[in-house]
């Protein structure tokens, strides 16, 4: 009976391989395929991983261009978020659930943004969306850890509350317990349309003061009556709050001149509520979409200004006291001696009955009001 030695040395000298040798060569045969597996696996999860980290830039990226087209949309067309249709809308997306976004998406570019990510872009409702993004790994990104987003029919006020959006986006690698995470925070884009807010709101109130100056100016200089009659006699040209007329029904009408006085030749009689001189308390504060427009229609400017940085509705106080707060009662319609109907006269003949409580210079004040209060706003001090 032959050993395995004897046949080992029985087999080399035929010119065959041994069995020893097959043994080995197996073995290091399995060894590189399992080296060769390693690596491939290596590969697949590193470009997987860079793959995932594209995607999640992309996605950001569409955070961004999210936040910027609906501000745009809420300044073009509703002049705020409590105005239809965005009233249904929100700046930041919300999770429906852990794979799925809901998000507001009134703009074609926005919705590109979402797609060139790679994501699924589902109508919901309106123009609600639901979002759902793979991960270079073969499922999907997940969403977590939201904070302070945008609740529909509200004000935005993150940026003046210092407080920004926040959403974790992550995956976990197959295999593992290992997770591929970001975090986007508007907080950048806040501040910079904080400072939006603030230029559009002084934009606006300094146009106001201008139309109420260059008023003055003409009444005071080119429409002067006869003394007792109007004009610069009747001490009331520079204390009539001409910006009322930015209230009035058409450009024509806030470009009407009026002399101070109620009767002709120099008259004002005609300037009533529902042309000229607006002499009710409904334009004491001017927080509607119509009034807005007709403002901003008024004095030549672009629709925009009736919103601030974030898209919410402005609020006007036309007239105003010194520190901004809005008057109980109204100031009278123009008389040959309005000065009767300011502290110190005697009230004979004012529209109000009484001695109007403030004297100039009066102030123009635009802002976001929230409930009772300005959350954020700017004052302007017209010229007497």
């Amino acid at each position: 009976m032959l050993t395995l030695l004897e046949l080992n040395k029985k087999d080399y000298k035929r010119g065959g391989f041994a069995l020893t040798e097959i043994i080995i060569a197996l073995a290091v045969l399995a060894i590189t395929i399992t080296g060769i597996t390693m690596v491939a696996n290596k590969s697949i999860r590193v470009k997987r991983t860079a793959d995932t980290t594209v995607v999640m830039k992309k996605v950001m990226d569409a955070l961004e261009t999210t936040y910027r087209e609906n501000v745009a949309y809420a300044e073009r067309f509703c002049a705020g978020w409590t105005i239809a249709p965005c009233n249904a809308g929100r700046i930041t997306p919300s999770i429906t659930n852990t794979t799925t976004l809901s998000i507001w998406l009134p703009t074609e570019s926005a919705r590109r943004a979402w797609m060139a990510a790679g994501c699924t872009v589902t109508l919901s409702s309106g123009s609600i969306y639901s979002v759902v993004c793979p991960s270079g790994y073969g499922d999907n990104l997940t969403y977590s850890n939201l904070q302070n987003g945008h609740t529909a029919n509200t004000h935005y006020l993150n940026g003046y509350n210092k407080t920004p959006y926040q959403i974790q986006i992550s995956v976990t690698i197959p295999g593992g317990s290992t997770s591929v995470q970001e975090v986007w925070s508007s907080g950048y884009l806040d501040a910079e349309y904080f400072e939006r807010s603030n230029q559009k709101i002084l934009t606006l109130l300094r146009a106001i003061k201008a139309y109420h100056f260059n008023r003055l100016l003409y009444e005071a200089n080119t429409n002067v009556c006869n003394a007792s009659t109007g004009g610069l006699a009747s001490t009331d040209d520079t204390l009539i709050p001409w910006g009322w007329q930015l209230v009035a029904s058409n450009a024509t009408n806030a470009q009407a001149r009026c002399t101070g006085v109620e009767t002709s030749p120099c008259g004002c009689s005609s300037h009533g509520v529902s042309t000229v001189w607006s002499n009710s308390t409904a334009y004491l504060q001017i927080d509607t979409q119509a009034e807005l427009n007709q403002i901003v229609n008024n004095l030549g400017i672009d629709l925009s200004s009736r919103t601030d940085g974030y898209g919410n509705m402005l609020t006007i106080r036309l007239l105003a006291d010194r520190d901004g707060n809005q008057f109980a009662s109204l100031p009278s319609r123009p008389k040959v001696t309005y000065s009767a109907c300011l502290p110190g006269g005697n009230g004979a003949g004012c529209s109000i009955g009484t001695v109007f409580p403030q004297l100039p210079p009066y102030t123009g004040i635009a802002g976001v009001l929230s409930g009772s209060a300005f959350v954020y706003s700017q004052k302007v001090v017209y010229a007497n």
